[in-house]
């Protein structure tokens, strides 16, 4: 059987879902555990200035969706619903989320709604403005799913999520995308670190399989990671990542750490054109880089020149990404003199970015 064609950033999911908007078209999302999936959609209803009603489906019976009321004077059975929006000027997102995980009854109660040219229920209407949204698992997760019924998958559009974490100097990648959420994140006291990580390992940003689930590392779990560990390194880190994004990949993480807080970034804004630039060392060279464009958070107009300087000494990769993530921070760095010389050569590779 032919395979999909996968969506692999969050810029293209916002795409498919504004395209399908005025035809009320549901969509379903299949992908991963932990890529982002329930996220963005919470994300778009908020950028959107909609609302958004969640349910989680698989904590429901189908009873929880309609109950019939008797009138046992007339003889008539009426269908009420108590968990959709009853305003008829409403607008916003319905995510059903994690679909997959409910039972074939409870899909079978979904199906009117599902359906594009109906989105009733019983006696119940969507509103007009309301957006159809479901997110599951795969099959293949072992994530609880069970096989989603098929007239429910033929009432809707499915996708694919498969996000590609790659560092790519053509296109924006999933992984921009991850780094640039977390660089605006001012409630994450490590994610410069996970960020200069998962740029100089991108394959660890997500690597989900079901046979190893507790050395997974996600997106959702690296979110947390970033939460909970401190700006200061402490003796009980290492345990905390194992326990969130997984041996193997915790390992790699702890000691690119500890090799970032050797790194004084202000000695070298302070003279960035001799200071050192580990070109042979790349895991140094990514924390360099990371460390640098962090501090164009605060720098004043020479401190930001001075970043250019040194990113404009790195071989062009660490450059492009260098100066992508010192620009989501402070986009006064774009106005700095060195800035001139920087967009001549790499320009083209930045714009490749936006």
């Amino acid at each position: 059987m032919a395979e999909k064609f996968p969506v692999t950033t969050l810029g293209q999911l916002r795409e498919i879902i504004a395209d399908l908007s005025p035809s009320k078209t549901p969509l379903l999302i299949e992908g991963d555990p932990g890529v982002g999936k329930t996220s963005v959609c919470h994300d778009i209803a908020f950028s959107c200035g909609g609302e958004m009603c969640e349910v989680r489906v698989a904590l429901h019976g189908a009873e929880d969706f309609k109950f019939p009321i008797v009138d046992v004077a007339t003889k008539q059975l009426s269908w009420v619903q108590s968990m959709f929006p009853t305003d008829p000027d409403w607008k916003g997102i319905i995510l059903f989320d994690e679909l997959g995980q409910a039972q074939h009854a409870v899909q079978a109660a979904l199906l009117g709604l599902m359906h594009w040219g109906e989105r009733r229920l019983g006696d119940y209407t969507l509103p007009v403005g309301a957006h159809v949204i479901a997110t599951t698992n795969r099959l293949s997760n072992k994530a609880g799913c069970h096989r989603l019924i098929s007239p429910l998958v033929s009432r809707v559009c499915t996708v694919d999520f498969r996000p590609d974490t790659s560092r790519s100097m053509t296109s924006k990648t999933f992984n921009d995308e991850f780094v640039a959420y977390l660089s605006d994140r001012t409630d994450r006291p490590a994610a410069g670190d996970v960020t200069a990580f998962v740029r100089a390992f991108p394959e660890r940003l997500l690597d989900f399989d079901s046979e190893r689930v507790d050395d997974s590392p996600t997106p959702r779990a690296w979110d947390m990671l970033s939460a909970v560990l401190g700006a200061a390194i402490k003796p009980t880190d290492r345990i905390i990542s194992d326990g969130i994004v997984g041996p193997s990949a915790s390992a790699s993480f702890c000691a690119f750490r500890e090799l970032s807080v050797k790194i004084d970034p202000l000695a070298i804004i302070a003279n960035p054109e001799k200071s050192c630039v580990p070109s042979d060392q790349p895991s140094l060279l990514w924390a360099t880089v990371g460390s640098v464009s962090r501090c164009a958070k605060t720098a004043d107009s020479k401190q930001l020149d001075a970043i250019v300087k040194y990113l404009n000494r790195c071989p062009a990769e660490y450059a492009v990404y260098g100066m992508i993530d010192a620009m989501a921070l402070n986009r006064a760095v774009m106005m700095a003199p060195a800035s001139g010389p920087f967009l001549k050569q790499f320009g083209p590779l930045i714009s490749n970015k936006s």
